[in-house]
């Protein structure tokens, strides 16, 4: 196991086409990634994983204005380029 701040992902694939991830902000899920393809000429956006209750608030914060953690949200949002 390493700490995904300091192993790239270039250390792991292609030599293996599998790899487990731990996604663990007091969750402790276990992820399989598969490699599909390598894009040299990718723009940046990459996608994010968030869990279906975590997602859930996340929708919940940016609908409401009135919501404590609304603009925190957007900005969060914002930051990852899927608002």
């Amino acid at each position: 196991m390493h700490s995904d701040d300091k192993v790239k992902l270039s250390r792991c694939f292609p030599q293996h086409k599998k790899c487990e991830y731990e996604y663990d902000f007091g969750d402790g899920w276990t992820h399989t990634v598969e490699l599909e393809k390598i894009m040299a000429d990718y723009d940046d956006i990459f996608p994010v994983c968030s869990g279906e209750g975590g997602y859930d608030e996340f929708l919940e914060a940016i609908r409401n204005p009135r919501h404590p953690e609304h603009q925190e949200m957007i900005d969060r949002g914002e930051g990852q380029q899927y608002l």
